[in-house]
């Protein structure tokens, strides 16, 4: 059974710092993702409605604009699965 308060076991003081890292750059990726998203579907070429209430790019888009964002949101989600495959080949690591 898995103690209620169990904290990560660090085996040095650069080990935590990496592991620091790696998780926030991680929680960045997604953060990032999220403000690109809503940055593509600000600029999309033909209006959006969500929940047929919240209305985006009522009188068009930046095209440019669009693909920027875009480009750096699959720049995002490629950094999120090398994180993700990072995360558990490292989990795995650990504990062997």
């Amino acid at each position: 059974m898995l103690e209620k308060h169990k904290k990560p076991q660090y085996k040095s003081p650069l080990h935590k710092g990496v592991v620091t890292i790696t998780h926030l750059l991680m929680y960045g990726a997604l953060f990032s993702m999220i403000a690109t998203g809503v940055i593509m579907i600000s600029n999309y070429e033909h209006p959006l409605t969500l929940l047929s209430s919240w209305s985006f790019s009522e009188a068009g888009g930046d095209l440019k604009t669009f693909t920027d964002a875009r480009t750096t949101h699959m720049w995002m989600l490629n950094s999120f699965y090398v994180f993700i495959v990072g995360h558990v080949g490292a989990a795995i690591y650990s504990k062997r």
